[in-house]
């Protein structure tokens, strides 16, 4: 049932995006769970561009250049993940609590990252970052790539974008050995548990929806360009989409993989054309029909339009640089 859900609200992006339309619903309502899975995961890869018909594919830097037009109520938003370290590459829980700097790739990956952003229409000239390092360096580096304009972005930290806090006793532990317990708190949180945490001392799923509204209402009023670079977290990142597109969380964590210097791009209306959505126990987000989330939550946020998701063919051949 949660694959249908977040299908149904995902899936005519993804078709609009690859200039296909969608023929009948009739299909959603006859595959079985498995199908619905591998289903989601086409949708998914082919939301990430890797693969692109030939009539608009395009390389690497350039990958940004043929989104489509950002419509004149709305402000586009860039939401990127920051460059590997040491950390990801040793598979290490990385959360609010660690805050270490980039290795070499994670610069490189930094640099493709604004080559690719300074080549968009947009030209984004503002970008916000968590106030980690991790983010702030990757802000620092890919802004510096704006050779081709006249103004260098100007970077702002944004506190309520940073990392999920996992918890004091599971950062900067082994990946693998968090695994059932990150699990476990995923599922509880896709079923609407509020309050579910990582460890005894981590962050609940109410409080990071605090954050992503809270987000999504400063990043309204921080931008007069209509376009702002968001420099985030892998599991804030994913947190965040399936907020904004009131997809099943726990969907969004199993089958969209945010990498290392990956953009998201998100179109949410200007502040003053607002237009909310409300996210309650009826939303997929919040596990409808079988939340647990208390009867009268409420949330409201800007309406946003997922554009693209996971793209990352500025990363190309990154790792081929590092060996030189």
């Amino acid at each position: 049932m949660i694959f249908t859900f977040f299908l149904l609200s995902l899936f005519p992006h993804l078709l609009e995006g690859l200039h296909i339309q969608p023929s009948s619903p009739e299909p959603y309502r006859t595959i079985d769970a498995l199908s619905r899975r591998s289903l989601i995961t086409s949708a998914v890869a082919a939301a990430t561009t890797t693969i692109v018909s030939p009539a608009h594919a395009v390389t690497t830097v350039e990958c940004l250049t043929d989104l489509p037009p950002l419509l004149p109520d709305k402000i586009r938003l860039f939401l990127c993940r920051h460059g590997e370290t040491e950390y990801n590459r040793l598979g290490l829980v990385q959360g609010a609590r660690v805050d270490v700097d980039l290795n070499s790739l994670g610069e490189l990956q930094a640099a493709r990252l604004g080559q690719a952003l300074s080549l968009s229409a947009e030209h984004p000239p503002l970008f916000v970052h968590s106030p980690l390092k991790r983010a702030r360096q990757t802000a620092s580096i890919a802004a510096a790539q704006y050779t081709n304009t006249n103004r260098r972005p100007k970077l702002k930290v944004l506190t309520d974008i940073a990392e999920v806090d996992f918890g004091s006793t599971m950062d900067g532990g082994k990946v693998i050995s968090n695994k059932l317990s990150m699990a476990a708190t995923y599922e509880a949180w896709a079923l609407g548990d509020l309050d579910a945490k990582m460890t005894a001392d981590g962050e609940s799923l109410r409080q990071v929806l605090e954050r992503i509204s809270r987000s999504l209402y400063q990043l309204q009023k921080l931008t007069t360009s209509r376009s702002v670079v968001v420099v985030s977290h892998s599991s804030f990142l994913k947190l965040f989409l399936a907020t904004c597109q009131d997809a099943n969380i726990l969907d969004m964590r199993n089958v969209l993989k945010i990498g290392n210097c990956c953009v998201n791009v998100v179109d949410i209306p200007t502040a003053k054309n607002n237009i909310l959505t409300e996210i309650t126990p009826a939303s997929p987000v919040l596990g409808s029909p079988f939340s647990k989330a208390p009867s009268d939550y409420s949330l409201l946020l800007p309406q946003s339009n997922i554009v693209r998701l996971n793209e990352q063919r500025h990363l190309i051949g990154v790792k081929d640089e590092l060996i030189k």
